[in-house]
């Protein structure tokens, strides 16, 4: 079994993408009829029919890596943990991140689905722009992605890090971004974002250099200038060490 086989199977254990899910009209059931490329092929070819179970909580966003994240090609893996799709003014960067570098299948998208681009467009330019991530190599994923059960609204903490763990554990990255502090707080309890900035802190997970960014839409956009000076130190550390 392949590499994405193993970790469909890592996340088969808790149940979060019934395979059901995804033969109903839904985004992402538009996006694996309408794409013919690598991570649309990963998902229909190995991820999704490891998810071979009943719906029984909410599901969701699925993770995306780049075309070279898994193979034996020479680069930094870069491993970025995004606000959950319930933080407000947040969404999922997860969810968006199947459209980069083809934005003729985004046009299409939008006219089919209706969804709006402001937000995608502005992690395109954090992610592509700001932080020049080669987007082969990077493997991004939602901070909580484990309900409680018969709950739409609240996540299993404990659950949600317990994946969020073994998946930086099968990624092996060369470093772990966090866009916003809600992924950092789950791993190893709660950062303020000014706190951060403001100190000297060097935070590693796992022996991993880790570091954080505020998230690219809402409340983040404001942080991101307030702490201007901040933020472009922190880039210029990551580069220093993916370079």
């Amino acid at each position: 079994m392949g590499k994405i086989g193993k970790l469909a199977q890592l996340f088969a254990k808790y149940r979060i993408y019934p395979k059901e899910k995804f033969t109903i009209n839904t985004a992402v059931g538009w996006f694996l009829e309408n794409s013919d490329n690598y991570y649309a092929d990963d998902l229909k070819n190995d991820f999704l029919p490891e998810q071979n179970y009943l719906s029984e909580k909410r599901g969701a966003d699925l993770p995306f890596w780049g075309k070279e994240y898994f193979s034996n090609g020479k680069g930094r893996r870069i491993f970025i943990i995004t606000q959950d799709s319930q933080t407000p003014d947040a969404g999922s960067i997860v969810f968006w991140a199947h459209f980069f570098g083809n934005p003729a299948l985004f046009e299409d998208f939008k006219k089919a689905i209706g969804k709006k681009s402001q937000s995608r467009l502005r992690y395109d330019e954090f992610i592509l722009n700001d932080l020049k991530i080669p987007t082969d190599f990077v493997y991004i994923t939602d901070a909580k992605k484990v309900y409680q059960n018969n709950s739409w609204e609240k996540f299993d903490d404990q659950q949600s890090k317990n994946l969020l763990e073994e998946e930086i554990s099968f990624c092996q990255p060369d470093a772990i971004i966090f866009l916003g502090s809600s992924g950092l707080e789950l791993l190893a309890g709660k950062r303020r974002l000014a706190d951060y900035y403001q100190g000297s802190e060097n935070i590693k997970i796992n022996g991993i250099d880790c570091f954080l960014f505020p998230f690219p839409t809402g409340m983040g956009l404001i942080w991101k200038k307030k702490y201007q000076g901040g933020v472009g130190i922190e880039i210029g550390k990551l580069k220093n060490k993916i370079l």
